[in-house]
Protein backbone atom coordinates (compact mmCIF):
# COMPACT_ATOMS: atom_id res chain seq x y z
CA UNK A 1 0.00 0.00 0.00
CA UNK A 2 1.45 3.54 -1.16
CA UNK A 3 1.67 6.20 1.45
CA UNK A 4 -1.22 8.17 0.99
CA UNK A 5 0.44 11.49 0.25
CA UNK A 6 -1.96 13.07 -2.40
CA UNK A 7 -2.38 16.86 -2.39
CA UNK A 8 -5.40 18.32 -2.87
CA UNK A 9 -5.40 21.05 -5.31
CA UNK A 10 -5.02 24.47 -3.95
CA UNK A 11 -4.65 22.68 -0.98
CA UNK A 12 -1.16 23.82 1.03
CA UNK A 13 1.27 20.99 2.21
CA UNK A 14 0.58 21.27 6.04
CA UNK A 15 -3.15 20.80 5.77
CA UNK A 16 -5.08 18.17 7.76
CA UNK A 17 -5.89 15.02 5.81
CA UNK A 18 -7.58 11.82 6.03
CA UNK A 19 -6.66 8.62 5.48
CA UNK A 20 -8.82 5.41 4.54
CA UNK A 21 -7.80 2.40 6.23
CA UNK A 22 -9.08 -1.21 5.36
CA UNK A 23 -7.46 -2.96 7.63
CA UNK A 24 -9.50 -6.11 7.81
CA UNK A 25 -9.56 -6.08 3.67
CA UNK A 26 -5.69 -5.74 3.06
CA UNK A 27 -3.88 -6.07 6.25
CA UNK A 28 -5.52 -8.35 8.92
CA UNK A 29 -4.78 -5.53 11.62
CA UNK A 30 -4.70 -2.29 12.52
CA UNK A 31 -1.38 -1.90 13.55
CA UNK A 32 0.25 -3.32 10.35
CA UNK A 33 -2.19 -1.28 7.99
CA UNK A 34 -1.03 1.97 9.88
CA UNK A 35 2.34 1.40 9.18
CA UNK A 36 1.93 0.82 5.90
CA UNK A 37 0.29 3.97 5.32
CA UNK A 38 3.26 5.80 6.42
CA UNK A 39 1.88 7.18 9.36
CA UNK A 40 3.83 7.76 12.91
CA UNK A 41 3.08 6.85 16.20
CA UNK A 42 0.52 4.80 17.72
CA UNK A 43 -2.87 4.14 16.19
CA UNK A 44 -5.23 6.36 18.70
CA UNK A 45 -8.10 3.87 17.85
CA UNK A 46 -7.48 -0.09 18.40
CA UNK A 47 -9.65 -3.33 18.73
CA UNK A 48 -13.13 -3.71 17.32
CA UNK A 49 -12.53 -1.04 14.78
CA UNK A 50 -9.86 -3.94 12.74
CA UNK A 51 -13.00 -5.29 11.66
CA UNK A 52 -14.95 -2.65 10.30
CA UNK A 53 -14.97 -2.33 6.46
CA UNK A 54 -13.04 1.16 6.58
CA UNK A 55 -11.79 3.44 9.25
CA UNK A 56 -10.83 6.97 8.18
CA UNK A 57 -7.85 8.71 9.91
CA UNK A 58 -6.85 12.47 10.41
CA UNK A 59 -3.44 12.76 10.39
CA UNK A 60 -1.16 16.47 10.17
CA UNK A 61 1.43 17.06 8.21
CA UNK A 62 3.53 15.30 10.21
CA UNK A 63 1.49 11.80 9.98
CA UNK A 64 0.97 12.30 13.42
CA UNK A 65 -2.79 11.70 14.28
CA UNK A 66 -5.01 14.01 15.68
CA UNK A 67 -6.52 12.46 18.71
CA UNK A 68 -10.28 13.89 19.44
CA UNK A 69 -11.04 13.88 15.67
CA UNK A 70 -9.77 10.14 15.32
CA UNK A 71 -11.74 9.25 18.48
CA UNK A 72 -14.95 10.59 16.98
CA UNK A 73 -14.66 8.76 13.37
CA UNK A 74 -13.51 5.74 15.92
CA UNK A 75 -17.60 6.25 17.44
CA UNK A 76 -18.71 6.72 13.97
CA UNK A 77 -17.26 3.88 11.85
CA UNK A 78 -18.49 1.48 15.40
CA UNK A 79 -22.06 2.75 14.73
CA UNK A 80 -22.53 2.58 11.22
CA UNK A 81 -24.20 -0.06 9.44
CA UNK A 82 -22.20 0.72 6.15
CA UNK A 83 -21.45 -2.62 3.95
CA UNK A 84 -18.71 -0.67 2.23
CA UNK A 85 -17.15 1.44 4.70
CA UNK A 86 -18.84 4.58 2.94
CA UNK A 87 -19.81 6.39 5.62
CA UNK A 88 -16.72 6.69 7.71
CA UNK A 89 -14.89 7.84 4.48
CA UNK A 90 -17.49 10.17 4.15
CA UNK A 91 -17.23 11.65 7.65
CA UNK A 92 -13.68 11.38 7.84
CA UNK A 93 -13.70 13.62 4.37
CA UNK A 94 -15.85 16.51 5.79
CA UNK A 95 -14.32 16.80 8.96
CA UNK A 96 -11.08 17.50 7.63
CA UNK A 97 -12.80 20.29 5.42
CA UNK A 98 -13.79 21.91 8.81
CA UNK A 99 -10.58 21.21 10.13
CA UNK A 100 -9.22 23.22 7.39
CA UNK A 101 -11.40 25.82 7.46
CA UNK A 102 -10.35 26.66 11.13
CA UNK A 103 -6.90 26.04 10.56
CA UNK A 104 -7.18 28.96 6.92
CA UNK A 105 -9.23 31.29 9.66
CA UNK A 106 -6.44 30.54 11.96
CA UNK A 107 -8.98 29.03 14.53
CA UNK A 108 -7.62 26.35 16.99
CA UNK A 109 -10.07 23.64 17.07
CA UNK A 110 -10.76 24.06 21.20
CA UNK A 111 -11.57 27.63 20.58
CA UNK A 112 -14.26 26.96 17.99
CA UNK A 113 -17.61 29.13 18.31
CA UNK A 114 -20.75 29.22 16.62
CA UNK A 115 -20.10 32.51 14.87
CA UNK A 116 -16.90 30.20 13.20
CA UNK A 117 -19.50 27.73 12.20
CA UNK A 118 -21.77 30.34 11.01
CA UNK A 119 -19.24 31.83 8.33
CA UNK A 120 -18.08 28.19 7.67
CA UNK A 121 -22.23 27.50 6.57
CA UNK A 122 -21.73 30.88 4.61
CA UNK A 123 -19.06 29.47 2.87
CA UNK A 124 -20.26 26.56 2.13
CA UNK A 125 -23.74 27.81 0.93
CA UNK A 126 -22.42 30.35 -0.93
CA UNK A 127 -19.54 28.67 -3.29
CA UNK A 128 -16.61 26.63 -3.36
CA UNK A 129 -14.72 27.52 -0.19
CA UNK A 130 -11.20 27.61 -0.47
CA UNK A 131 -10.32 24.99 2.08
CA UNK A 132 -12.03 22.40 -0.18
CA UNK A 133 -10.43 20.85 -2.70
CA UNK A 134 -13.52 21.13 -5.26
CA UNK A 135 -16.38 22.63 -5.60
CA UNK A 136 -19.36 20.41 -4.20
CA UNK A 137 -23.14 20.11 -4.22
CA UNK A 138 -25.42 21.25 -1.78
CA UNK A 139 -26.34 17.57 -0.63
CA UNK A 140 -22.32 17.73 -0.09
CA UNK A 141 -22.15 20.84 1.64
CA UNK A 142 -24.91 20.13 3.77
CA UNK A 143 -22.99 17.00 5.06
CA UNK A 144 -20.00 18.76 5.52
CA UNK A 145 -21.66 21.17 8.04
CA UNK A 146 -24.16 18.26 9.53
CA UNK A 147 -20.53 16.50 10.40
CA UNK A 148 -19.16 19.53 11.72
CA UNK A 149 -22.15 20.06 13.52
CA UNK A 150 -22.14 16.17 15.12
CA UNK A 151 -18.16 16.48 15.87
CA UNK A 152 -18.58 19.42 18.47
CA UNK A 153 -21.82 17.91 20.07
CA UNK A 154 -20.22 14.77 20.21
CA UNK A 155 -17.05 16.29 21.95
CA UNK A 156 -18.81 18.48 24.57
CA UNK A 157 -21.20 15.36 25.57
CA UNK A 158 -18.38 12.50 25.87
CA UNK A 159 -16.32 15.61 27.79
CA UNK A 160 -13.00 14.45 25.15
CA UNK A 161 -13.36 18.24 23.55
CA UNK A 162 -15.87 20.50 25.22
CA UNK A 163 -15.64 24.12 22.90
CA UNK A 164 -17.66 26.90 23.23
CA UNK A 165 -19.19 26.10 20.49
CA UNK A 166 -20.13 22.99 21.78
CA UNK A 167 -21.57 23.98 24.61
CA UNK A 168 -23.52 26.15 22.80
CA UNK A 169 -24.94 23.26 20.87
CA UNK A 170 -26.03 21.70 23.38
CA UNK A 171 -28.21 24.55 25.38
CA UNK A 172 -29.70 24.98 22.05
CA UNK A 173 -30.61 21.40 21.57
CA UNK A 174 -31.94 21.48 25.79
CA UNK A 175 -33.87 24.54 24.33
CA UNK A 176 -35.50 22.66 21.81
CA UNK A 177 -36.58 19.22 23.34
CA UNK A 178 -37.71 21.63 26.24
CA UNK A 179 -39.49 23.60 23.56
CA UNK A 180 -41.22 21.07 21.39
CA UNK A 181 -41.75 18.65 24.45
CA UNK A 182 -38.74 16.38 24.27
CA UNK A 183 -39.09 16.18 20.16
CA UNK A 184 -35.92 15.72 18.68
CA UNK A 185 -36.49 16.39 15.23
CA UNK A 186 -34.90 19.39 13.24
CA UNK A 187 -31.38 18.90 15.78
CA UNK A 188 -29.18 21.46 13.01
CA UNK A 189 -31.50 23.78 14.01
CA UNK A 190 -29.88 27.51 12.97
CA UNK A 191 -27.07 25.64 11.12
CA UNK A 192 -28.97 23.74 8.84
CA UNK A 193 -28.42 24.45 4.89
CA UNK A 194 -31.78 24.23 2.87
CA UNK A 195 -32.72 21.16 1.45
CA UNK A 196 -31.98 20.22 -2.40
CA UNK A 197 -35.02 20.07 -4.27
CA UNK A 198 -33.71 18.76 -7.27
CA UNK A 199 -36.08 16.75 -9.04
CA UNK A 200 -34.85 12.55 -9.85
CA UNK A 201 -33.64 12.95 -13.82
CA UNK A 202 -35.22 10.03 -15.73
CA UNK A 203 -33.74 9.20 -18.90
CA UNK A 204 -35.75 8.60 -22.16
CA UNK A 205 -35.86 5.41 -24.09
CA UNK A 206 -34.01 6.94 -26.36
CA UNK A 207 -31.17 7.28 -23.87
CA UNK A 208 -31.08 4.03 -22.07
CA UNK A 209 -31.18 2.40 -25.58
CA UNK A 210 -28.35 4.13 -26.88
CA UNK A 211 -26.24 3.41 -23.65
CA UNK A 212 -26.91 -0.14 -23.98
CA UNK A 213 -26.47 -0.94 -27.44
CA UNK A 214 -22.63 1.25 -27.38
CA UNK A 215 -21.58 -0.30 -23.71
CA UNK A 216 -20.09 -3.48 -24.26
CA UNK A 217 -20.19 -6.47 -21.92
CA UNK A 218 -20.24 -7.08 -18.74
CA UNK A 219 -21.02 -3.32 -18.38
CA UNK A 220 -24.00 -3.00 -20.85
CA UNK A 221 -25.15 -5.90 -18.47
CA UNK A 222 -24.14 -4.02 -15.43
CA UNK A 223 -26.69 -0.97 -16.41
CA UNK A 224 -29.83 -3.27 -17.56
CA UNK A 225 -29.56 -4.64 -13.79
CA UNK A 226 -29.24 -0.98 -12.39
CA UNK A 227 -32.26 0.10 -14.93
CA UNK A 228 -34.69 -3.05 -14.34
CA UNK A 229 -33.97 -3.61 -10.82
CA UNK A 230 -33.28 0.25 -9.33
CA UNK A 231 -29.98 -1.82 -7.31
CA UNK A 232 -27.38 0.66 -6.27
CA UNK A 233 -23.88 0.86 -7.32
CA UNK A 234 -22.56 -0.95 -4.66
CA UNK A 235 -25.39 -3.68 -5.33
CA UNK A 236 -24.74 -4.37 -9.19
CA UNK A 237 -20.83 -4.70 -8.54
CA UNK A 238 -21.07 -7.01 -5.54
CA UNK A 239 -23.78 -9.19 -6.90
CA UNK A 240 -22.34 -12.78 -6.50
CA UNK A 241 -23.15 -15.80 -7.72
CA UNK A 242 -24.31 -17.45 -4.73
CA UNK A 243 -26.77 -14.55 -4.85
CA UNK A 244 -28.34 -15.08 -7.96
CA UNK A 245 -31.30 -18.16 -8.03
CA UNK A 246 -30.73 -20.70 -10.92
CA UNK A 247 -33.71 -21.30 -13.49
CA UNK A 248 -37.14 -20.27 -13.08
CA UNK A 249 -38.80 -21.50 -9.39
CA UNK A 250 -42.45 -21.43 -9.44
CA UNK A 251 -42.27 -20.45 -5.73
CA UNK A 252 -40.24 -17.22 -6.08
CA UNK A 253 -41.14 -16.27 -9.92
CA UNK A 254 -44.29 -13.42 -10.05
CA UNK A 255 -45.54 -12.01 -13.26
CA UNK A 256 -42.04 -12.88 -14.74
CA UNK A 257 -39.56 -11.52 -11.44
CA UNK A 258 -37.67 -13.61 -9.41
CA UNK A 259 -37.63 -12.90 -6.07
CA UNK A 260 -34.00 -12.80 -4.23
CA UNK A 261 -32.03 -12.13 -0.73
CA UNK A 262 -29.67 -9.51 -1.12
CA UNK A 263 -27.46 -7.30 1.35
CA UNK A 264 -28.37 -4.18 0.86
CA UNK A 265 -27.54 -0.32 1.96
CA UNK A 266 -27.10 -0.57 5.98
CA UNK A 267 -26.15 -4.37 6.16
CA UNK A 268 -30.04 -5.12 6.14
CA UNK A 269 -30.86 -8.66 4.08
CA UNK A 270 -33.52 -7.77 1.92
CA UNK A 271 -35.59 -9.77 -0.49
CA UNK A 272 -35.09 -8.18 -3.63
CA UNK A 273 -36.84 -8.71 -7.25
CA UNK A 274 -35.30 -8.78 -10.84
CA UNK A 275 -36.95 -9.74 -14.20
CA UNK A 276 -36.70 -13.55 -15.22
CA UNK A 277 -34.84 -12.74 -18.47
CA UNK A 278 -32.13 -10.67 -16.89
CA UNK A 279 -31.23 -13.55 -14.82
CA UNK A 280 -30.98 -15.82 -18.18
CA UNK A 281 -29.07 -13.02 -19.88
CA UNK A 282 -26.49 -12.80 -16.67
CA UNK A 283 -26.33 -16.60 -16.23
CA UNK A 284 -25.45 -16.94 -20.13
CA UNK A 285 -22.72 -13.96 -19.47
CA UNK A 286 -21.36 -15.79 -16.62
CA UNK A 287 -21.20 -19.38 -18.92
CA UNK A 288 -20.09 -18.15 -21.83
CA UNK A 289 -18.69 -14.56 -22.03
CA UNK A 290 -17.39 -14.25 -18.15
CA UNK A 291 -13.66 -14.09 -17.92
CA UNK A 292 -11.43 -16.66 -16.07
CA UNK A 293 -11.89 -15.05 -12.34
CA UNK A 294 -8.80 -15.01 -10.21
CA UNK A 295 -8.50 -17.16 -7.42
CA UNK A 296 -10.10 -15.05 -4.25
CA UNK A 297 -13.14 -14.09 -7.19
CA UNK A 298 -14.55 -16.62 -8.46
CA UNK A 299 -18.32 -15.92 -6.71
CA UNK A 300 -17.93 -12.04 -8.13
CA UNK A 301 -20.30 -12.10 -10.67
CA UNK A 302 -18.89 -9.40 -13.13
CA UNK A 303 -14.88 -9.20 -13.62
CA UNK A 304 -12.98 -6.99 -15.72
CA UNK A 305 -10.82 -9.29 -18.51
CA UNK A 306 -8.37 -9.70 -16.02
CA UNK A 307 -10.86 -11.84 -13.66
CA UNK A 308 -10.73 -9.07 -11.16
CA UNK A 309 -14.29 -7.84 -10.07
CA UNK A 310 -15.48 -4.56 -11.90
CA UNK A 311 -15.17 -1.53 -8.92
CA UNK A 312 -17.44 0.67 -8.30
CA UNK A 313 -15.37 3.64 -9.42
CA UNK A 314 -14.83 1.72 -12.80
CA UNK A 315 -18.49 1.19 -13.44
CA UNK A 316 -19.08 4.90 -13.19
CA UNK A 317 -16.30 6.00 -14.97
CA UNK A 318 -17.34 3.38 -18.02
CA UNK A 319 -20.89 4.80 -18.08
CA UNK A 320 -19.55 8.42 -17.80
CA UNK A 321 -17.39 7.41 -20.73
CA UNK A 322 -20.86 5.70 -23.19
CA UNK A 323 -22.82 8.99 -21.67
CA UNK A 324 -20.39 11.40 -23.09
CA UNK A 325 -20.36 10.05 -26.84
CA UNK A 326 -23.90 9.83 -26.91
CA UNK A 327 -24.84 13.35 -25.39
CA UNK A 328 -26.17 12.56 -22.17
CA UNK A 329 -25.45 14.53 -18.88
CA UNK A 330 -26.89 11.50 -17.18
CA UNK A 331 -24.97 9.87 -14.71
CA UNK A 332 -25.07 6.38 -13.03
CA UNK A 333 -27.50 7.08 -10.23
CA UNK A 334 -29.95 8.43 -13.14
CA UNK A 335 -30.39 4.76 -13.84
CA UNK A 336 -31.88 3.88 -10.41
CA UNK A 337 -34.17 7.48 -10.61
CA UNK A 338 -35.52 5.67 -14.15
CA UNK A 339 -36.38 2.45 -12.62
CA UNK A 340 -37.94 4.26 -9.95
CA UNK A 341 -40.13 6.78 -11.83
CA UNK A 342 -41.61 4.43 -13.99
CA UNK A 343 -41.92 1.60 -11.38
CA UNK A 344 -44.43 3.87 -9.55
CA UNK A 345 -46.43 5.07 -12.49
CA UNK A 346 -46.95 1.45 -13.30
CA UNK A 347 -47.94 0.88 -9.19
CA UNK A 348 -50.09 4.14 -9.77
CA UNK A 349 -52.11 2.94 -13.03
CA UNK A 350 -52.54 -0.79 -11.45
CA UNK A 351 -53.90 1.12 -8.50
CA UNK A 352 -56.46 3.10 -10.31
CA UNK A 353 -57.41 -0.03 -11.98
CA UNK A 354 -57.67 -3.01 -10.42
CA UNK A 355 -57.14 -3.72 -6.91
CA UNK A 356 -55.78 -1.12 -4.12
CA UNK A 357 -52.31 -1.64 -3.89
CA UNK A 358 -50.08 0.86 -1.26
CA UNK A 359 -47.42 2.02 -4.82
CA UNK A 360 -45.42 4.05 -2.31
CA UNK A 361 -44.61 1.52 0.34
CA UNK A 362 -44.06 -0.90 -2.57
CA UNK A 363 -41.35 1.41 -3.99
CA UNK A 364 -40.23 2.17 -0.97
CA UNK A 365 -39.48 -2.20 -0.81
CA UNK A 366 -38.33 -2.08 -4.24
CA UNK A 367 -35.44 0.74 -4.13
CA UNK A 368 -34.19 -0.19 -0.67
CA UNK A 369 -35.02 2.70 1.31
CA UNK A 370 -35.09 2.97 5.12
CA UNK A 371 -37.74 5.67 5.72
CA UNK A 372 -40.71 6.27 3.25
CA UNK A 373 -39.06 9.49 2.91
CA UNK A 374 -36.76 8.85 0.40
CA UNK A 375 -39.22 7.14 -1.77
CA UNK A 376 -41.97 10.34 -1.84
CA UNK A 377 -39.87 12.25 -3.92
CA UNK A 378 -40.66 10.08 -7.29
CA UNK A 379 -44.29 11.19 -6.71
CA UNK A 380 -43.15 14.66 -7.96
CA UNK A 381 -40.67 13.75 -10.58
CA UNK A 382 -43.61 11.80 -12.38
CA UNK A 383 -45.62 14.53 -12.49
CA UNK A 384 -43.00 16.56 -13.90
CA UNK A 385 -41.36 14.21 -16.33
CA UNK A 386 -45.03 12.53 -16.95
CA UNK A 387 -43.45 12.29 -21.39
CA UNK A 388 -40.22 10.81 -20.18
CA UNK A 389 -41.73 8.09 -17.96
CA UNK A 390 -44.13 7.22 -20.75
CA UNK A 391 -41.67 7.08 -23.10
CA UNK A 392 -40.05 4.90 -21.10
CA UNK A 393 -42.81 2.59 -20.13
CA UNK A 394 -42.61 0.54 -23.60
CA UNK A 395 -38.85 0.05 -23.40
CA UNK A 396 -38.03 -0.51 -20.25
CA UNK A 397 -41.17 -3.43 -19.92
CA UNK A 398 -40.97 -4.04 -23.17
CA UNK A 399 -37.54 -4.56 -25.12
CA UNK A 400 -35.29 -4.19 -21.74
CA UNK A 401 -37.30 -7.25 -19.71
CA UNK A 402 -38.94 -9.28 -22.43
Amino acid sequence: MTPPRRRAAGLSDDSPRVVPIRARLEFGNLPSAWSAAGLSGKPPIQGTVCGLPCVSVVVGADGVPLRAPNLFLAHVALCSDSVMGDTARSYGESLVCWLRFLREKRIPLDQATEESLGIYRAELRHGSPRHAAKPCSLATAHHRLAVAVQFHRWGQRTGTMPTSLGEFLAEFDRDRRSASGGNRSARQGPFSLPADERLPQILGSGEVRQLLEAAPLPYRLMFRWAVTTGFRRFEVTGLRLSDLPEGRSGDAEVEGLVKFDLTRKGGRLCSVYAPAPLLEETWWYVLTERPRAALRNQQSVFLTRRGLPVSRSTLSRVFRRYADAAGSKATLHHLRHTFAANVLRVLEAFERDAEPVNSLKTLQVLLGHATLRSTEIYLRAIEADSAAVADMLGYLYGDTVS
